[in-house]
């Protein structure tokens, strides 16, 4: 049956049409893509009176850093080895508790520090939409001392507590 019929790429094949690389047209110019790049969100932040953008890529469920392994990262999330320091940053402002948490990892005993911070899943905040939890990752994501966070176990806090693993 192949013999008989040709097929599409036989055709094109036959037409000097061969393939075209992805990413290509065919007079061999750089496709254009029709989809514009997203843009960040700008929060309106009222406790500061303040603008500031937040992608909404960030994920806010677990971080790594390149120099965690995967061993290290899968007992984080296990609770392992158990926090030896516990934060309750409940009621809150945004500045407050950054900084309180902030000064707890500078107060870090030894390496491979594990941390339970709590900040509550933001069912409580203005138009039901958490501030708390997207600040505290901004500021974990960006401390040199922070390697790893990850979503606490459901016994220790569930979606609304972090355990934070330092260097």
């Amino acid at each position: 049956m192949r013999n008989q019929a040709k097929t599409f790429a036989d055709i094109m094949a036959s037409q000097g049409a061969g393939t075209i690389p992805r990413g290509l047209s065919r007079d061999g110019s750089a496709r254009q893509s029709s989809r514009q790049p997203r843009k960040p969100k700008i929060v309106r932040d009222p406790e500061n009176n303040a603008d500031f953008t937040r992608p909404d890529n960030i994920n806010l469920d677990e971080w790594r850093s390149s120099g965690v392994r995967e061993k290290q990262f899968r007992q984080l999330r296990k609770g392992q080895p158990r926090p030896s320091k516990k934060l309750d940053l409940h009621g809150e402002t945004c500045a407050a508790a950054q900084e309180k948490l902030n000064d707890l990892i500078e107060l870090r005993a030894a390496p491979d520090t594990v941390l339970l911070v709590v900040c509550g899943r933001g069912h409580h905040s203005q138009n039901g939409k958490p501030r708390l939890k997207p600040a505290i990752c901004g500021l974990m994501r960006e401390h040199p001392s922070v390697i790893a966070y990850h979503i606490a176990q459901r016994s220790d806090g569930g979606d609304g507590a972090y355990y934070v693993l330092l260097k």
